[in-house]
């Protein structure tokens, strides 16, 4: 049998495979751990993909030329702009004008200094989804500074509907595959016919991702036609021939991705394809059966992340859509041992939907969809599972899941910091500047407490920057990324403020990949506050996304414990800091009920409601009918309410629609004057950031750069025809 695997090898190596052999998948990106109810849970020991991350991190090149290359595929993808030329992300197109006027245009004008633009195939496109993300679901490279009037050099858009892709569903070869970036559907049949394009071209350097599989043709009526000069998948094939290793124990291994996967059988045993689990029983079930059992001499099996299931998929056939190593010889009573079987019917993944987290990603093997939605009972439901191992420790990439970008040319700024003394832990005092340049007093502090749950650091009522450093074991653990075996270090606070706090351990003074935790008293037990934890959010030293922020919301008086922990076994040194809310961002509540400011204004461009400099918390309601439209989400059914803020300091605000007081799916959007027409700011929309009052994933939130002295319109607004009541939150630089 090893002979037959390096056979095989030496075949894929010759035939233009993966380079340096099989090479792990990009990972799904996700980071949270749901449990079957949608509520959010520690990771540690789920075997959930938010906690193993599986693959190859993100990383993304922005070639400076309107596209960015994926590091790890080698593909390089044309960027999408907003300004109304043949790069716009709400261009819509047939499946045949994709490629005659789409992809023809990019050819004939040269673009980026290429003739050899394509369509990309479904395995292709679906790479760059990324599962932790919403509307639309990809990392920063594809979605940053999108904005009415951004070019693909300034900025990158992607449209949150179905995208088109250069492969046909064999079953019914009418209709075409597409991937949905508002959540990360893969389906057939596009509603109305019509639907973007992002163009790809060959990768130069990376894996190639393993090729569909599809070989065959097609016109529009669904007839066979010959493959040249069509454009279609099964013309070009772009990516690494398929090929599997049966390694005559019950396994197969994928030659392209190094991973090994369990085959099935038809005997009634743990293998049968007709076993059925609810999501919770794939993981104590299936799973966990098969590592009691030490299958093929093994006990670190898992169930696949959706896209490590996905890349089994074979779209040349159908009924199973898979290739022969998984479907051969399936008869009654045959072993996984003298048969390969795939059931005709929907496969559990270890991704959860973010937008619904009740649900599981799941992939049906009979014509090929990837989806969350479609099964009653979410991931109650009973479903087919096919577990996976890595093939090695050389061939497996465990991380932290963020996304790198780096972009070419580079730019480079400067921040100058004059500092009076320094201490392991510090006070600091920042004097806000409208440049780069800030200015620094820093006052030595000794803080009592060791950085345990007994006996925490104590940080003063208005915050600082503090440093510190984690070694030791691990005694507490977040409900976001993987942090139950990695040491932390407990802080005590007692703010004298209500309202939004932001705590980081962002920047340069960070060297290790963090986690960050809030949570009430005790501190060892205590619940954390909502939306309380964060693994990947802004930069540490290395410069990659590795250190993390919250925003939560707190109460004057009440004491909070702040924990700096680690991804996995992950220490270091760390720079914490903690801001406090500012006085107007406070809102007076006398229990059940808000007090609340009537500030002038009706709530449109006309005539908008008028912020204070200092922001503050006010509720409204939208109703009747939408005027405006943002560049993210669908507004443009919905009505909106219109406000104008003109800040007297400069920095990065933080506008939002979080919480209880909100009950419908917000948009919510920052544009310059004049209302009606101007320009919307770098990263200003966002549709789905925060939980409303469904504790769904339904609400807004902004950290827009904003100027002193200069006004903006913020619009809140709804997600298609959604309207409601809202709170909305503004909070100044430095607040």
């Amino acid at each position: 049998m090893r002979t037959l695997v390096a056979c095989l090898l030496g075949i894929v190596l010759l035939l233009g495979a993966r380079r340096g052999g099989a090479c792990p998948l990009p990972v799904t990106g996700q980071t949270t751990c749901w449990d079957s109810n949608g509520n959010v849970i520690p990771c540690a020991g789920t075997g959930q993909d938010g906690e193993l991350r599986k693959g190859a991190p993100l990383a993304y090149v922005d070639e400076g030329d309107g596209t960015v290359t994926d590091v790890n595929t080698g593909l390089m993808w044309e960027k999408l702009s907003h300004d109304g030329t043949v790069h716009d992300d709400h261009n819509q197109y047939t499946w045949a004008t994709a490629l005659a006027g789409h992809v023809a245009t990019l050819n004939n004008t040269n673009f980026a200094g290429h003739n050899d633009w394509r369509l990309p195939n479904v395995r292709e496109l679906l790479s760059i989804v990324t599962y932790q993300n919403l509307l639309p679901t990809v990392a920063p490279a594809f979605d940053n500074h999108c904005s009415s009037g951004c070019s693909v050099t300034t900025c990158s858009c992607t449209f949150s509907g179905d995208t088109w892709t250069s492969t046909f569903e064999a079953t019914n070869p009418s209709k075409q595959w597409f991937v949905d970036f508002q959540d990360g559907q893969v389906g057939t049949g596009l509603e109305g016919g019509t639907g973007p394009v992002r163009a790809v071209r060959d990768p130069s350097i990376g894996c190639a991702l393993p090729a569909t599989g599809q070989t065959t043709c097609w016109d529009s009526s669904g007839n066979v036609i010959p493959c040249a000069g069509t454009g279609e998948d099964g013309e070009l094939r772009g990516g690494a021939p398929l090929a599997y290793a049966d390694n005559g124990n019950g396994t197969v291994t994928d030659l392209n991705t190094g991973r090994v996967w369990e085959k099935l059988s038809d005997d009634g045993t743990v293998h049968d394809k007709d076993n059925l689990y609810t999501w919770a029983n794939a993981f104590t079930g299936h799973v966990a059966a098969l590592n009691a059992l030490n299958f093929a001499g093994h006990n670190d099996w898992r169930l696949p992340n959706v896209r490590e299931l996905q890349s089994i998929v074979n779209y040349q056939t159908f009924n199973p859509i898979v290739s022969s190593a998984f479907n051969t010889n399936c008869a009654p009573g045959c072993q996984a041992t003298t048969c390969s079987c795939t059931g005709l019917g929907d496969y559990w993944s270890s991704t959860s939907s973010v937008s619904d987290p009740w649900n599981a990603w799941y992939v049906g093997f009979r014509y090929g969809n990837v989806d969350a939605f479609g099964r009653s009972g979410g991931k109650s439901s009973a479903a087919f599972v096919r577990a996976v191992r890595d093939a090695s420790a050389s061939s497996t990439t465990t991380t932290s899941t963020s996304s790198t970008t780096t972009t070419r040319p580079s730019t480079t700024s400067t921040t100058t910091t004059s500092t009076t003394s320094t201490s392991t832990t510090t006070t600091t005092t920042t004097t806000t500047s409208t440049t780069t340049s800030t200015t620094s007093s820093t006052t030595s502090t000794t803080m009592p407490g060791s950085g345990t749950c007994p006996s925490p650091i104590v940080i003063p009522a208005g915050g600082g920057t503090f440093s510190g450093t984690t070694s030791g074991s691990s005694a507490q653990a977040g409900t976001c990324g993987s942090t139950g075996s990695a040491p932390e270090r407990v802080y005590q606070w007692t703010p004298n403020l209500s309202g939004t706090a932001t705590i980081q351990t962002c920047g340069a003074g960070t060297n290790f990949d963090t986690v960050l935790y809030i949570r009430n008293s005790p501190c060892a037990t205590g619940s954390e506050l909502p939306g309380g934890c964060n693994d990947d959010a802004c930069t540490n030293s290395t410069g990659l996304l590795r250190a993390s922020r919250l925003t939560p919301t707190v109460t004057a008086g009440q004491t909070y414990f702040i924990i700096v922990d680690g991804y996995s076994t992950s220490s270091g040194s760390f720079t914490l800091s903690v801001t406090p809310p500012s006085a107007s961002s406070t809102t007076t509540t006398t229990s059940p009920s808000t007090t609340t400011t009537t500030l002038p204004g009706s709530g449109a461009c006309s005539s908008p409601i008028a912020i204070p400099a200092g922001g503050g918390t006010f509720t409204g309601t939208t109703s009747g009918s939408g005027t405006l439209a943002g560049s993210c989400g669908s507004t443009g059914g919905a009505p909106e309410r219109v406000y104008q803020w003109t800040p007297n300091v400069s920095g990065m605000a933080t506008i939002q629609t979080c919480g209880a007081g909100t009950n419908f799916d917000t948009v919510l959007y920052i544009r310059n004057s004049p209302c009606a027409t101007g320009s919307e700011l770098p990263g200003g929309c966002n549709d789905d950031a925060c939980t409303n009052s469904t504790g769904l994933f339904r609400a807004s939130r902004l950290t827009p750069t904003v100027t002193a002295g200069q006004t903006y319109f913020i619009i809140v607004d709804g997600y298609s025809t959604s309207s409601g009541s809202f709170t909305l939150s503004v909070t100044p630089p430095g607040g």
